[in-house]
């Protein structure tokens, strides 16, 4: 099957999937951007979690260290089909940092994701976001904005369905669709979290649920943002969107997923899998599959 029609048939099945069509009237900027930078991790129980405590002082490394020990790291411990959630600094008119709000609003810590593959011999990170499909190596992707960031894996009884997935998503890197602004399940547009769930989804493994905008969890603590954004947003409240999610929604909480690494920024991360700081091991309750699929 070409890459055209794995991304065509992929979008088919996730339409039938969501259950319904959405139409979004104008309606809801900063829930759209909110929307679109949907993340959020409070994980409690990661094999590896680190976070920034408020005496916390940057260690001294230069960042061209800290990158390279990122890359090492993701060498020995990334697998093809790893999912990678991050925070970013999204901002809309310059100073309103959506991102940022999107994780209050959901609770959460992340605002994008990304799924790994093995390309000779070294992971790479494909996403989407704004400007079109890209392809990073992952410290590329964990610096872009230098904040929080964890890993997902699928779990063995799931790894079945790595292979597609990847190819998927390479197919969305070469066709690159448009980048979904509205946040709509029925177009050809994507956005991150979308992207993740109809690679999965093409070949039979439903990851998480969309849910409305106005259940996310802290949702109603906003509503000032929540009128502008009315005004100046084609989403609605009502609107089912796939999100990064939390410990309890979004892609995330999924049971199909375990977690490999789950850090406050790159530089508190080293501390967490740095061998002599380590308990227990990296990855040492997470199997890492050794395909390199093309």
């Amino acid at each position: 099957m070409s890459s055209s029609n794995t991304f065509l048939s992929a979008r088919t099945i996730v339409l039938r999937d969501a259950g319904q069509t959405l139409n979004s009237p104008l309606a809801c900027l900063l829930i759209g951007m909110v929307a679109i930078c949907l993340g959020g991790c409070a994980s409690t129980d990661s094999p590896i979690s680190f976070r920034r405590p408020q005496s916390y002082q940057p260690p001294k490394r230069t960042k061209v260290q800290v990158r390279k020990f990122w890359d090492s790291w993701a060498d020995e411990n990334l697998a093809a089909g790893d999912i990678v959630f991050r925070m970013g600094s999204t901002r809309a008119y310059g100073f309103i940092d959506t991102s940022r709000l999107a994780a209050l609003v959901a609770d959460s810590r992340f605002s994008h994701v990304g799924i790994v593959a093995i390309e000779n011999g070294h992971p790479v990170v494909y996403d989407i976001e704004r400007h079109g499909a890209r392809r990073a190596t992952f410290s590329d992707f964990i610096f872009e904005y230098e904040l929080a960031f964890g890993v997902k894996r699928l779990k063995p009884e799931h790894q079945k369905h790595v292979d597609e997935a990847v190819r998927y998503c390479r197919s969305v890197y070469h066709n690159k669709p448009k980048f979904d602004d509205a946040m709509q399940l029925d177009n050809d547009a994507l956005y991150c979290t979308e992207m993740i769930e109809t690679a999965y989804r093409s070949n039979g493994l439903k990851l998480s649920e969309p849910s409305r905008l106005m259940d996310y969890p802290r949702y109603d603590e906003f509503p000032t943002w929540m009128f502008i954004a009315k005004y100046i947003s084609p989403l609605t409240p009502e609107q089912l969107v796939f999100s990064p999610g939390n410990d309890t929604h979004g892609l995330w909480s999924s049971d199909r997923l375990e977690t490999i690494i789950d850090a406050s920024d790159p530089y508190v991360g080293v501390h967490a899998v740095e061998p002599a700081r380590m308990k227990p091991a990296a990855v040492e309750t997470a199997s890492r599959p050794s395909r390199d699929p093309q």
